[in-house]
């Protein structure tokens, strides 16, 4: 199989100024950290359903080791908010477009 990409590079280069590529590559990166953004957004918000979904499954709960186990992935859950609302302030914000 031959290797296109040196082939690639130098079209991209001799067809393009070097501020169009490095605007190009600035744009991808914007775009890739937004979308991270909305996926890390998603997680928090579902998190936060689950701390009010899981107090309900423990009340179900037909044995202790499940009681057990949803307590503690109560507590970690808890401790994962913490650290995106610490870390990320803006994650707070609801974004209607995000929450499906």
């Amino acid at each position: 199989m031959k290797n296109n990409i040196p082939q690639k590079l130098s079209k991209l280069y001799s067809n393009q100024s070097n501020k169009t590529i490095l605007f190009n590559k600035t744009k991808e990166n914007w775009d890739e950290k937004e979308l991270l953004m909305n996926e890390l957004k998603e997680v928090y918000w579902y998190e936060k359903e689950l701390l009010v979904a899981i107090p309900m499954l423990i009340s179900n709960a037909t044995t202790f080791e499940l009681v057990e186990m949803l307590t503690i992935h109560i507590i970690y859950t808890r401790n994962h908010i913490e650290k995106l609302e610490k870390k990320i302030p803006s994650i707070i914000k609801l974004n209607q477009s995000i929450i499906k």
